[in-house]
């Protein structure tokens, strides 16, 4: 079997989303043939760097223009004054950097990244891409042309041989992982972090004193002043803290809902095993996590999914409907109609799961860990000084609600306009894949009955019953 030209994929990541990325990269360049691998800077061992070919750098910008900490070994080398300046010669690279346009240092360790590799002699495949999380569609609007034009590129250096075609773009879901159960056991350590045995050096826990709102209640934004209280740790002006958040238990129940609606029981202890060694085990998931621990600190159950978790759906989906609009979603003509979906009314992966039950019901272990991305640290500005404030840090924050709006919520928004459409003949054809849509949607047209009509719960129930008998009220 052709096997086209070595490349390695690096990420310095501080959240999770270089990371994403640059697995999404490796995944991309199997349907080139490529030998990829994929890893965090300094995870890699730079001394080979000398000898590759062509390495893709995905980077993320921290703090005030500082490197993530998963690269800042590899940068460190970088920066040495004794590196000749023909030490990369031989190297093709393409820098894609993260990064947030709300500061000043936008994009910044990228940026230096890609000067410094040109100091060393190494060739630019294509322009450096900046990402900007501020965008609508955040990253994937720089991302996506970026990794197209990537592609391009790499392919007139590294030509497929005639007869050698493409893979298929949506190509069949391998698990990065391998991931064994066994019975509960209450050896785990349940009243631990999951990130303790991962703690780093400048990592210590904190408490939180005070949680106080600083803008009036009629005011349209709730800004809230959090003190930390701290062990004499010391911190300068602009610095940053990275705080750890959890899954709240409504969140947690309400995910364990949907996967028991279709007889999907995890509540298991699990272990994570690599299964290609170019995709190592996250130093977290290298232990037993029971399946609560998961749901409570590492799986984003408020998550909104990208484009790859509608493929994995797509291929798992019993439904053609199903298969149809998440295929859909992963085209670029979709992603407007995928951007009104989820990231306009902020849906997340749980409600996600269950507008596609036919899809969900074939989850499995492994697929649980390709379609719930772990919870990313959240960087906050630090709003204090030490020298006023002794052993504490503070934050200010603004308290953001989403509230996804269905259509039976539209429906009793606009009851006394539905009723009079009720009066005047008015019929209807519910079509909708959602689990409990549409019981929630006649639940609905029962309580305008009820509220506008002036009925009984007994004569709505029956007025209904009517319109469906009468073939006036139907569900697809």
């Amino acid at each position: 079997m052709f096997t086209n030209e070595k490349i390695v994929i690096l990420y310095g990541s501080q959240t999770g989303n270089a990371q994403d990325l640059a697995e999404r990269i490796w995944r991309e360049s199997k349907r080139f043939y490529f030998k990829s691998s994929v890893k965090s800077m300094d995870d890699y061992n730079i001394v080979e760097l000398i000898s590759e070919k062509c390495v893709i750098f995905v980077c993320a910008t921290t703090g005030q223009g500082e490197e993530p900490d998963n690269m800042k070994l590899f940068w460190k080398f970088l920066l040495r004054k004794n590196l000749p300046t023909d030490s990369l010669i031989n190297l093709k690279f393409a820098v894609l950097g993260l990064g947030d346009s709300s500061y000043t240092k936008f994009n910044f360790a990228a940026k230096r990244l890609h000067k410094r590799l040109l100091q060393l002699g190494a060739q630019s495949l294509i322009p450096l891409g900046l990402g900007d999380d501020q965008h609508d569609l955040g990253y994937d609007v720089t991302a996506d042309p970026w990794i197209e034009s990537l592609w391009t590129n790499l392919l007139l250096i590294y030509p497929l041989p005639t007869g050698i075609q493409p893979l298929e773009k949506n190509l069949r879901i391998v698990p990065r992982w391998n991931v064994t159960s066994s019975n509960l056991v209450d050896n785990l350590k349940k009243n631990q972090s999951i990130y303790y045995s991962t703690r780093q050096p400048s990592d210590f826990s904190v408490t939180v004193i005070d949680n106080v709102r600083t803008t009036r209640f009629d005011h349209f934004q709730d800004v809230r002043l959090i003190k930390l209280k701290t062990n004499g740790q010391l911190y300068s002006p602009g610095d940053v803290v990275t705080l750890r958040p959890k899954n709240l238990p409504w969140q947690i129940e309400a995910f364990q809902k949907v996967l028991k609606s279709h007889n999907l029981n995890f509540d298991f202890n699990l272990k994570v095993m690599q299964n290609d060694p170019e995709i190592p085990v996250p130093e977290v998931l290298r232990q037993e996590l029971s399946f609560q621990q998961l749901c409570e600190e590492y799986f984003d159950l408020m998550s909104i999914p990208r484009r790859h978790t509608f493929n994995i759906l797509a291929q798992i989906t019993d439904s053609e409907l199903e298969k149809e609009k998440c295929l859909e979603f992963t085209t670029a003509e979709g992603q407007d109609d995928l951007y009104t979906y989820c990231n306009r009314p902020k849906r997340n992966i749980v409600e996600v799961l269950q507008d596609f039950p036919y899809a969900t019901k074939n989850i499995t272990k492994e697929i649980l860990f390709e379609i719930l991305p772990p919870i990313k640290p959240r960087e906050f500005s630090i709003a204090s000084s030490y020298k006023m404030h002794e052993n504490e840090i503070h934050i200010l924050l603004a308290v953001v609600k989403y509230k996804t709006k269905y259509v039976q919520h539209k429906i009793l928004e606009n009851q006394e306009l539905v009723w009079k459409f009720l009066q005047n003949n008015g019929q209807i054809f519910v079509a909708g894949s959602a689990r409990f849509m549409p019981q929630e949607v006649r639940e609905s047209f029962v309580k305008v009955c009820e509220n506008a009509g002036s009925m009984s719960r007994e004569n709505a129930e029956k007025f209904i019953e009517k319109m469906e008998k009468q073939n006036k009220y139907q569900t697809e």
